[in-house]
């Protein structure tokens, strides 16, 4: 992220700002005296309790307490960073940012603004070939039904066929649109050609109006029919919601409800008949970020899908991706078209009028997550009830918010005519459950991504069974074994080597102190990943059977290790020293007292 100079905010940008006329841009005030007053745009309320003051410089609500200057006004507003909270109000007032001169924020700026520069030239020229091209403005125009009003808003374009339509751009600007997504780079031909042929294009905007990427669909239906241009710095598919700008923009940035659909031609459409609250995602299903983008402006947002299969599929999906951010103060709601349209061709068929009242007779989220299970089973089948319930408790047990789940569990009560109660301990098993099963698959996968190599059984045994070792630390002469094994270039043997003179130091270790003793070490994370290795084998043996087993492992992994040692001293020959004489007697001496 760019650096902004400490001493430009205040010194410059905020000297050049009129308080009121910077919040007038986003809601209407009133004047009372020397101050202007307005319903707070930040809470819900009949009588105005938001005051601005020219004088001070500053904003404050009576009603909720929210207060600040113009920069924390627009930040807020807005819901925009610190960073892109600066800019955006020194666009408003005229003012050019100051960065600090590092080497990395200036090639951050440098970067980014070349790349919106380019992306916007892009578009521009997709433009000229849309105006250029009878028949895809006519798939436009006639196909879709859009005016050229729309049209040019929607700054829609065309992407020829011919390979070199982008070819007027520098070779260090083409290196940058493959960053882009918007050229592809042929390394046998070395050569650039273009991602999008033959294509009608719609650009996809972020919450500041910048193009960040293209979609593009095919004139005909070939496959694929739609097409996005990669995520790349500036475009993240999964964050990035389609028609997003224009809903904020035309709602002061507080929508009353956000509708989603299922693709752009969809949120244009809508656009065109004045339904200003539509947005869509793109090439993927909607994602819990989208749904978090969308609640920062809105506390409602209402799903809206096609009638068939596909569309009830999209939804159950949705309704599951929800629940970690659905509350009591953050409603969703669904709805379906008539199975023979989508929104593009009911508004064009029916009007707007028709969308409306699909939109205003939704479901609320309690309603449809009791309803669409029930859509899977024949319920007139009694042995499809436990299925059903099942499922919709599945589904409930997702929710975070307490008071919601209450209301599901309330909703589901009186459809199936069982005591809420009885549902409420069935949830409390299905949730144990799933907790137990997330810690066991956790398990498996750790213990499966763990080479236990013989150094490693070791370190686990003494990380489980410290007594043990600390008993038997002398009788074993682990400090003569210590010596030995720090000869070899052995994986792992440092941190064995440090566990073991650990204990030797304080013979009371236990596992809870030695987590503690290599928490925040660079040893920390083997350490956790070792102690949940299971010694399920060995845990209701005996004393005497412990020492046996870890006798054993001492015998059998690393034994052949230290004789390797000793082949590798003994084919050395004439080359052999006095001290490598004396490690191989040594090592042999072990070997053969153990």
């Amino acid at each position: 992220m760019p650096f902004i100079k400490k001493d430009y905010i205040q010194n410059k940008l905020l000297p050049a700002v009129s308080i009121e006329e910077v919040i007038e841009h986003y809601v209407k005030l009133k004047k009372q005296g020397v101050n202007y007053t307005c319903c707070c745009p930040f809470h819900n309320e009949k009588t105005p309790s938001f005051v601005v003051s020219p004088s001070k410089g500053i904003f404050k609500c009576f009603g909720c307490g929210v207060s600040g200057n113009a920069l924390d006004f627009v930040v807020k507003y807005k819901n925009l960073t610190f960073v892109d909270g600066v800019e955006e109000l020194a666009r408003l007032v005229g003012s050019t940012v100051e960065y600090e001169e590092s080497l990395h924020s200036s090639k951050y700026n440098t970067n980014y603004a070349q790349y919106y520069e380019l992306m916007d030239r892009v578009c521009q020229l997709y433009i000229r070939y849309l105006n250029e091209n009878k028949e895809a403005f006519s798939y436009f125009k006639d196909k879709r039904g859009l005016s050229f009003n729309t049209i040019t808003k929607s700054r829609l374009g065309f992407a020829p066929l011919e390979n070199d339509h982008l070819a007027a751009f520098s070779d260090d600007e083409k290196k940058l649109l493959v960053e882009l997504g918007v050229l592809k780079k042929s390394d046998k031909y070395n050569s650039y050609y273009p991602f999008m042929r033959n294509r009608v294009i719609i650009p996809i905007l972020d919450i500041k109006g910048r193009v960040i990427a293209f979609g593009g669909r095919t004139l005909n239906n070939e496959l694929p029919k739609y097409l996005n241009t990669a995520e790349t710095r500036l475009f993240k598919k999964s964050k990035e919601l389609y028609g997003l700008y224009n809903v904020l923009t035309k709602n002061n940035n507080r929508p009353d409800k956000i509708v989603i659909v299922e693709g752009y031609m969809d949120v244009i459409s809508l656009e065109q008949a004045n339904f200003n609250k539509s947005v869509a995602s793109l090439g993927t299903a909607t994602t819990e970020e989208h749904f978090k983008t969308m609640f920062r402006y809105t506390d409602k947002i209402i799903c809206l899908y096609d009638g068939d299969n596909a569309g009830q599929n999209a939804a159950l999906k949705a309704c599951s991706t929800v629940a970690s951010v659905v509350s009591g103060q953050k409603e969703v709601r669904f709805a379906f078209l008539p199975k023979e349209h989508d929104p593009d061709s009911l508004v064009r068929e029916h009007g707007i009028d028709a969308i409306n009242s699909i939109v205003d007779d939704s479901m609320s989220y309690p309603e449809f997550i009791v309803y669409a299970p029930s859509l899977k089973y024949d319920l007139t089948d009694l042995g499809n009830g436990p299925k059903y319930i099942n499922t919709v408790l599945e589904l409930i047990s997702h929710i975070k918010d307490d008071a919601l789940r209450l209301v599901c569990l309330n909703v589901l009560s009186k459809k199936i005519n069982v005591d809420v109660s009885y549902l409420q301990n069935h949830l409390e098993q299905l949730q144990d459950k799933a907790i137990n099963r997330e810690a066991q698959r956790n398990y498996i996968n750790r213990q499966n991504k763990l080479e236990m190599t013989p150094i490693r059984k070791i370190i686990s045994f003494i990380l489980q069974e410290p007594t043990i070792v600390a008993r038997k630390y002398d009788d074993f002469a682990l400090d003569k074994f210590i010596k030995l094994i720090q000869k070899g270039n052995i994986k792992g043997v440092d941190f064995l080597c440090s566990l073991l003179l650990n204990i030797k130091e304080n013979r009371n270790e236990n596992t809870a102190t030695l987590i503690e003793k290599y928490r925040d070490t660079p040893y920390e994370k083997i350490v956790n990943l070792l102690i949940d290795v299971s010694l399920t084998k060995i845990t209701n043996l005996s004393f005497e059977h412990k020492v046996s087993h870890f006798y054993d492992l001492i015998k059998l992994n690393l034994f052949d290790i230290l004789k390797l040692r000793c082949n590798t001293i003994s084919n050395l020959n004439n080359y052999m020293t006095d001290n490598l004489m004396r490690e191989y007697e040594l090592i042999q001496t072990f070997i053969n007292k153990n």
